[in-house]
């Protein structure tokens, strides 16, 4: 099949799982706040930020399985592919006994974590604890299945299995909470339905690929790359969970709880638009591995600019959205108590423009596999992060959580990351990059006063105030990038595009 074909299907399987897990998820933590509190919705975030750091013993071993099949996968080597995943299925067995290892020796400090009080009700050991089982439980039960579904292009197949069990999980987790409101029936079901997801990986993975199974060795010459990637890999996952996670970790240990719920609900609305352009770089991530194995590197590069440009186009226009609505949304969402100032509005809108702007050079880097040419990249910038965390939230509270983790993907990431892709896989200068997106993040900031001022003039409310911000902004940040980019070729490539799909579904 394809790539394109692939590309298509995987999106858009992609998407629908993503809808599904952005809707049921957003249920469900508006339940938990009005149905136990929101103490409760603190302890679920810092109990899964505690247990992503746990999991740091993976050490990214999946991805670089999955990148060692793509070689073999070209070439119809069966054996080695029966190989990897043997290897893999091993590898994972004793991850999962050092992450329950370790998650049972830290269990007495967790009081430490914790500066607040909470609920009688809350035991936090019983609920670490089924946290923590509920992480364990994937390393054992077939999760080296879903790597074939990824390195075969497949990921639309892993997605229907993520719907399928997230529609059941999150509708019978929602009934139990509005009726029976009991915490730990729910946190059970958490873990009941990981073992199914899994189970039902597994399941579809031997009905479409049963020709491979865990068996054989892996040649000492594949192990060795194997060991580099990890080694990488494991760099590139520390820093990315000192960040993703430290920050609720940090915060819990200052400010307490009822503030890490009250982040993590900025953070999720931030984290969901993030999670809808991440579908796309998900699907495509085999694909351009694959790629990048057979083409030339100028076919790559032509790639990359055209990827790059639709990447900052949907940062920006995103970016727009969230600098117009994310105060109205927390106000209906949760209420008035649970508001940040603007100031936090503007650092958490700048933090997501970082963040995504820089999809293009890791989905590459993923792809050809680079990992280990900017290995000491996510360690530097993890630990400048959580030690500017640390100083500045004693100073300046949740600013200085914010500032420290985009001043560490603006001083370190993005140039660092360039420069690892930058006349190496691809032919763009690093000047050029470093130039198109400080252009796309002034122009970005431009079109984000534009519609907020515009959207000063709304006089509805409710959700109905939302919708017509989010439509402005829409209509704004695409229009004045259209009008910016009107001679550009890529804007060019891609209404030839657009015009192509109509035409053909017009027929």
């Amino acid at each position: 099949m394809s790539r394109i074909t692939n590309s298509i299907r995987n999106t858009f399987w992609g998407y629908f799982s993503k809808l599904l897990n952005l809707v049921f998820p957003f249920i469900l933590r508006t339940v938990i706040i009005r149905q136990l509190g929101i103490e409760y919705l603190g302890m679920n975030s810092l109990f899964s930020s505690i247990l992503q750091v746990l999991s740091l013993s993976e050490l990214g071993f999946g991805t670089a399985i999955v990148y060692s099949m793509y070689k073999p996968i070209a070439e119809g080597n069966k054996k080695d592919i029966c190989a990897l995943l043997n290897l893999y299925k091993k590898v994972y067995r004793v991850i999962g006994c050092i992450v329950l290892l370790v998650g049972l020796l830290i269990t007495p400090f967790l009081k430490y974590l914790i500066v607040d009080t909470y609920s009688a009700d809350l035991n936090i050991y019983i609920i670490y604890l089924m946290f923590l089982l509920n992480t364990v439980s994937s390393y054992f039960i077939y999760a080296y299945s879903a790597s074939l579904l990824n390195a075969f292009q497949r990921n639309d197949l892993e997605s229907k299995c993520n719907s399928i069990i997230s529609i059941l999980q999150y509708g019978i987790q929602i009934i139990i909470l509005l009726t029976i409101r009991n915490y730990y029936i729910y946190l059970s079901l958490m873990l009941i339905f990981t073992i199914f997801n899994n189970l039902l990986k597994y399941k579809v993975s031997k009905k479409y690929f049963s020709e491979y199974y865990c068996d054989g060795i892996v040649e000492d010459e594949k192990k060795k790359e194997i060991k580099k990637n990890v080694f990488a890999l494991a760099c590139h996952k520390f820093g990315g969970t000192i960040i993703n996670s430290g920050d609720n970790i940090v915060i819990s240990a200052f400010l307490g709880i009822t503030l890490v719920a009250q982040y993590s609900n900025y953070y999720y609305l931030l984290t969901s638009i993030e999670s809808l352009i991440l579908i796309f770089f998900t699907a495509i991530t085999s694909i351009l591995g694959n790629s990048l194995i057979v083409e030339s590197k100028k076919t790559n590069s032509v790639n990359f600019r055209r990827i790059l440009f639709l990447n900052l186009w949907m940062t920006s226009v995103c970016s727009v959205v969230l600098f117009c609505v994310y105060q109205d949304f927390i106000l209906i969402w949760v209420g008035s108590d649970y508001l940040f100032s603007e100031g936090i509005k503007i650092l958490f809108v700048l933090y997501f423009y970082c963040h995504m702007a820089r999809r293009t050079v890791i989905v590459f880097r993923d792809a050809s596999g680079l990992w280990y040419d900017n290995r000491w990249q996510p360690i530097v910038s993890g630990s400048f992060n959580l030690i500017w965390n640390i100083i500045l939230i004693q100073m300046i509270g949740i600013y200085g959580v914010l500032l420290s983790t985009i001043l560490s993907m603006i001083l370190i990431d993005i140039p660092w990351e360039a420069k690892t892709i930058c006349g190496n896989t691809v032919e763009i200068l690093f000047k050029e990059y470093v130039k198109i997106l400080a252009t796309n993040l002034i122009l970005t900031a431009i079109i984000s006063m534009t519609a907020g001022y515009i959207c000063k003039f709304i006089v509805c409310s409710g959700a109905l105030k939302i919708l017509t911000k989010t439509i402005i902004a829409l209509l704004v940040g695409n229009s004045v990038l259209i009008l910016f980019f009107r001679k550009h070729t890529l804007l060019n490539y891609y209404m030839n595009i657009a015009m192509r799909i109509v035409k053909h579904l017009s027929i």
